[in-house]
C-alpha cells in the first residue's frame, strides 16, 4: 500500500480541482479530500491534496506554478492554511 503526504490545502475549490487536473496530467496519482477547518468558532470548507510520498517534490512544484497565476484567488483563511501546511 502506498503512503499519500499532504502537499496542499485550500479554501478554493477550483484552484484545488486545477492542481488536481495539472498533477494528474503529470502522471501522479493526486487524492483531493474535503474537509472542514474550524477558524474564530466558524466552519470553513476546504480542499487537501495528496500524492504518494515519492512524487512529493514534483507535485508541489506543480502547485506552485499554478499558485503564481492563481494568486487574486488567495483568501486570507487559505494563506493561514497554506502556512500551516509548510510547517
Amino acid at each position: 500500500m502506498e503512503e499519500y503526504l499532504p502537499i496542499s490545502t485550500t479554501s478554493e475549490r477550483e484552484f484545488a480541482t486545477k492542481c488536481c487536473d495539472a498533477i494528474e496530467k503529470a502522471g501522479i496519482p493526486v487524492v483531493m479530500e474535503h474537509i472542514d477547518i474550524i477558524q474564530d468558532g466558524r466552519f470553513f470548507p476546504a480542499f487537501r491534496l495528496f500524492v504518494p510520498i515519492q512524487f512529493r517534490q514534483s507535485g508541489i512544484k506543480l502547485i506552485e506554478t499554478i499558485r503564481m497565476t492563481y494568486e487574486d484567488g488567495v483568501t486570507e483563511l487559505e494563506s493561514g492554511i497554506l502556512a500551516a501546511d509548510a510547517a
